[in-house]
């Protein structure tokens, strides 16, 4: 049974597609428009962790949506405050749960992602098993401007997604990359217009709802671990990143450049 998550800025429904009245599509929706779904790390923990209560039994695919303008503009400024924080290293556990959270769900994953995706939001869409964008979908990875590492197996899945030398200049960067850019990369699987994003995310759905809900979470399981050999060894390298970053770097001087 799916654990509803107990926060303020994550919406939770079911439905099932026009085509198939059988089907139970699980729709995660991030709800802080206001903010551009930027996502306190209590909102990160607590969405991870509804997505991991899920069960291949439970439906035929869950969709991570977002309000508003944007996806989302990734974790919220105010957490990453230097003295907001008692351990730096629970940003990234946050992240990586979630990141891990997506990947091991044993439904197929899909993001519909609108607007901005920026940090955290850009590795929900990296966690995710398909990415579906609207045409004004944009993605970036700033920390690296902030001081603060990334993380979310960002270095070992972003690699084999859209290749080394490409995942090293998004990466260092922080290029904003359109959605064609994003699809010709292989990082979004299909791409919109903003009058079509649903009708196509549901074209997706349609064809999900047909396989076997077995065969999906046999192949995920098979699939994750070569995607991350050694989660925990990368879940310790990147908190222990995070902390040193915070500790003897410069993120206080960036952030507050940044605001």
């Amino acid at each position: 049974m799916v654990e509803t998550p107990a926060d303020d800025y994550i919406d939770f429904s079911t439905r099932s597609l026009e085509a198939a009245p059988d089907t139970v599509i699980y729709d995660v929706r991030l709800s802080r428009p206001e903010k551009h779904n930027a996502l306190p790390t209590d909102t990160i923990t607590a969405l991870a962790e509804s997505i991991d209560s899920v069960e291949r039994d439970d439906g035929d695919a869950l969709v991570v949506s977002a309000a508003g303008e944007n996806f989302s503009m990734g974790a919220d400024l105010a957490d990453l405050a230097p003295d907001a924080l008692e351990d730096p290293a629970t940003l990234a556990r946050g992240v990586e749960d979630l990141v891990l959270s997506l990947r091991e769900c044993p439904l197929p994953v899909v993001a519909r992602v609108h607007g901005r995706a920026i940090g955290a939001g850009f590795l929900a869409c990296l966690g995710a098993d398909l990415v579906i964008a609207s045409e004004d979908a944009i993605f970036s990875v700033p920390e690296a401007d902030l001081g603060i590492p990334i993380v979310g197996f960002a270095a070992t899945l972003l690699p084999r997604t859209v290749g080394e030398h490409r995942a090293r200049e998004w990466l260092f960067t922080g290029a904003e990359i359109d959605a064609r850019t994003a699809l010709e990369a292989g990082f979004a699987t299909r791409v919109a217009t903003p009058d079509t994003l649903d009708e196509t995310l549901d074209d997706v759905l349609g064809a999900l709802a047909t396989t076997s809900t077995d065969a999906i979470a046999s192949l995920k399981s098979h699939m994750a671990p070569l995607r991350i050999p050694d989660a925990e060894t990368a879940r310790r390298d990147e908190q222990a990143a995070m902390r040193t970053a915070y500790e003897d770097g410069d993120v206080s001087e960036r952030l507050e450049e940044f605001r």
